[in-house]
């Protein structure tokens, strides 16, 4: 696994559809990991919520909450048209809580756990006080956490999104998508690409930490 460190917010806002909405993307600050690689590059996952997508009036998009958990997704070659920077969200139909890092948070202050029996990354853990783990250590990465990608407040039943469309088959196709990774608005924001470019050049080796069982806080 790698960090990348965001070191204050950064955001774009551009115009999309028909009405020509002018869309706001926030990425909050804090360590970037890579919760996810595929054939073309890396997902690199921000803090709890550190990703929030809103109109001129604070709304988010229409059946998806402001807030969501997500990040930035960074190809293998940076440079290759064809596959761009972008941005990504967990799809969730309301907005979940965001929970900012601690101040002092950066790449050499996160930690990871792998679950013994499958090897698989089981959490995340920001330090606080320079130390990590324990009492002062508290796990963040809610999709992450147990190897679940459902994002925080979904589930896969029919209550997700209950009533929403008027029925249990209509919601159950919402729910078929909840906590699925979705894009997020294309950039046109030529700087904003050129700070996720520059960032993604940065990324530094997430230390693998054991904690016990009794020391994992929620």
């Amino acid at each position: 696994m790698t960090c990348i460190d965001v070191k204050e917010p950064i955001s774009f806002t551009g115009h999309y559809g028909i009405a020509s909405t002018a869309w706001t993307t926030r990425l909050e600050r804090g360590p970037y990991w890579s919760e996810k690689e595929d054939e073309k590059g890396t997902f690199y996952r921000a803090p709890p919520g550190g990703i929030s997508i809103a109109d001129e009036k604070g709304v988010g998009i229409p059946g998806m909450g402001t807030t969501t958990d997500g990040g930035f997704y960074v190809p293998k070659d940076p440079k290759d048209p064809k596959d761009p920077i972008t941005t990504y969200r967990y799809f969730t139909t309301k907005s979940v809580p965001a929970e900012p890092p601690p101040a002092e948070s950066n790449c050499t202050t996160v930690g990871y756990s792998k679950d013994p029996t499958s090897t698989k990354v089981s959490f995340v853990s920001f330090a606080v006080g320079g130390a990590l783990g324990g009492a002062s250590g508290g796990i963040v990465g809610r999709a992450i956490n147990q190897g679940s990608n459902i994002s925080y407040g979904q589930s896969a039943g029919a209550g997700a999104a209950g009533g929403l469309a008027g029925g249990l088959i209509v919601a159950a196709i919402i729910n078929a998508d909840i906590g699925k990774i979705t894009g997020g608005m294309p950039i046109q924001d030529a700087q904003f690409e050129e700070k996720l470019k520059a960032l993604s050049v940065t990324k530094v080796p997430l230390k693998e930490v054991q904690i016990s069982e009794s020391e994992k806080t929620h």
